[in-house]
């Protein structure tokens, strides 16, 4: 046990030491430019992480009048229902999932997003190396939080216990309290989606979850039921 401890220590530990630098340049990213007006949030599957993380940063913003469209997507198939165990999770933050069903992400919720939130690193790979979107368009959810974490990803909690849940979507709470924040004092800035959509290729047609495991190491056959 100690030596697998010690292994898991040091595999994180480029994580833990550039959390603080990761941190400052995703929010100097973020405050260079107008706010966006269409936001897209991913993850693997869009049944636990990314709805829970639009539902709370479209209601932050909402409570602040702050006028922007939030999405959420996935790399898996549509039409899948978030688990029981997100839903309960998420309703000890007062956010209803029993409603949500997955949606596939398409060339055309990339191209009409201002701003592409990710909860893992080879998400925000994947993005830009199959879609033709710029990497500072794109910000991993995880670089935001106040707290030193073990991993720069947000864990995926998909067909773990409750508090794998209750701890992922903490961390996500405590993410999006920060983008709220800084989306607040951002001067407001027009939609350019179809001025993107004239410069920026697609390289794809849409990726589908065998392709993205093909391509990226972080995506693995196993977790092709994940959120």
């Amino acid at each position: 046990m100690v030596p697998r401890a010690m292994f898991g220590w040091l595999r994180h530990l480029p994580d833990r030491m550039l959390h603080r630098p990761r941190r400052r340049a995703a929010i100097r990213t973020l405050q260079e430019g107008l706010r966006p007006s269409h936001i897209l949030i991913l993850c693997h599957g869009n049944i636990c992480r990314s709805p829970f993380a639009a539902e709370l940063l479209q209601r932050q913003l909402l409570r602040s009048r702050v006028a922007v469209r939030i999405r959420s997507g996935g790399f898996l198939a549509s039409g899948r229902g978030a688990p029981p165990e997100a839903q309960e999770a998420a309703s000890y933050w007062n956010v209803d999932l029993t409603a949500h069903h997955s949606r596939h992400v398409s060339p055309e919720l990339i191209r009409g997003a201002d701003l592409i939130v990710v909860m893992e690193p080879v998400q925000r790979w994947v993005v830009a190396a199959r879609f033709g979107r710029p990497m500072r368009d794109v910000l991993v959810l995880g670089d935001l939080d106040l707290r030193p974490a073990p991993t720069r990803a947000i864990p995926d909690p998909w067909g773990r216990p409750p508090a794998a849940y209750e701890g992922s979507y903490a961390r996500i709470a405590r993410c999006i309290a920060v983008l709220a924040a800084l989306l607040r004092r951002l001067p407001a800035g027009a939609a350019a989606s179809s001025e993107r959509a004239n410069h920026w290729p697609t390289r794809t047609n849409g990726c589908s979850a065998s392709e993205i495991a093909s391509i990226s190491p972080g995506f693995q056959s196993a977790n092709l039921k994940s959120s």
